[in-house]
């Protein structure tokens, strides 16, 4: 079966992508889990490399990006450029902290001190 890709702007489609069989499906499955793997043994400086990279990778194809957004989801260009721009400095914000406490209103910084949640980078927020 084949997937087409349509512009809700204009309803003209853009892209084809023809459907997986069972077993490229768990192939790709069975790739996803053999990196999670590998990644739990790369080190923090190592993973803000690759996060810094990442982000610039993202913001130099920012254009690009935000120009398939705009296919894909009606957005327009300048806010899916936004968008992966947010993104990146999320990246880039991931390499460069091991932790970054945040905290809601009308509750102290004690309460959330040992609240850890995952960062991608290998770090954690404080939620």
């Amino acid at each position: 079966m084949t997937f087409h890709s349509i512009n809700p702007t204009n309803g003209e489609p853009f892209a084809n992508y023809e459907e997986w069989q069972p077993r490229e499906v768990q192939d790709v499955i069975g790739k996803v889990h053999d990196a999670y793997l590998a990644w739990r043994r790369v080190g923090f400086d190592q993973r803000a490399r690759l996060m810094r990279k990442a982000a610039e990778t993202l913001h130099k194809h920012a254009q690009n990006f935000g120009r398939l957004m705009a296919q894909e989801m009606g957005k327009p260009v300048r806010d899916g450029v936004a968008a992966v721009g947010a993104v990146a400095l999320k990246h880039a914000e991931c390499a460069t902290s091991v932790a970054t406490p945040v905290f809601p209103a009308r509750i102290s910084e004690s309460s959330f001190s040992k609240l850890p949640t995952p960062r991608p980078s290998g770090g954690s927020d404080v939620a």
